[in-house]
């Protein structure tokens, strides 16, 4: 992705200089674009798609095992942050990789068990455009405590919002096993 450039500023200046005269046009970044594109779609979604969409991450992070899905322990504090629209690269090999561009969401909650070793869960869920207009969550869980959050570096300086979806479909399954509160 990223270029180094090497050079000895010393005495004779920059050791790159673009020519004075060049009246060449300025490149554009075919993800700049795709990221324009794709914060387009995403502002002109609906209040009830977006709405949805979160309903759906509260259910895939749920049926994670990260997520303490194995006890369904109480959750403090759902959190979650997005939609961001950002670059995302794959690795296709050990050499090689594609940069897509991917909605992102961010979450995290205090999952509260003393049976829990690291107490803080984090996701990281990409929203992958489908055919058709449907799309694919995917994504993956941290585990840490407070202080030594191990959450994904997508998420650093998220801007946080609370998760109530998170937390009733945690009640629902609890409140369906007979476990209460």
């Amino acid at each position: 992705m990223g270029a180094t450039l090497s050079g000895c500023a010393g005495q004779g200046g920059s050791s790159f200089q673009q020519g004075a005269g060049s009246n060449a046009a300025p490149v554009s970044d075919p993800i700049d674009d795709e990221i324009a594109r794709v914060e387009a779609r995403e502002k002109a979604l609906s209040p009830a798609y977006l709405q949805r969409r979160r309903q759906a991450i509260a259910e895939m992070l749920e049926n994670n095992p990260g997520f303490g899905a194995a006890l369904r322990v109480p959750l403090t504090g759902p959190l979650i942050a997005g939609p961001k629209v950002m670059r995302v690269r794959t690795w296709t090999s050990l050499i090689s990789s594609t940069i897509t561009v991917r909605t992102v969401y961010c979450v995290k909650a205090l999952l509260d068990s003393p049976l829990e070793l690291y107490a803080l869960g984090s996701a990281y869920v990409e929203v992958e455009p489908g055919d058709q207009g449907t799309e694919r969550l995917h994504g993956g869980v941290f585990r840490g405590n407070f202080g030594t959050d191990r959450g994904p570096l997508a998420c650093y300086k998220a801007a946080y919002a609370p998760f109530p979806e998170l937390e009733q479909v945690r009640a629902q399954k609890r409140q369906a096993l007979g476990k209460t509160s």
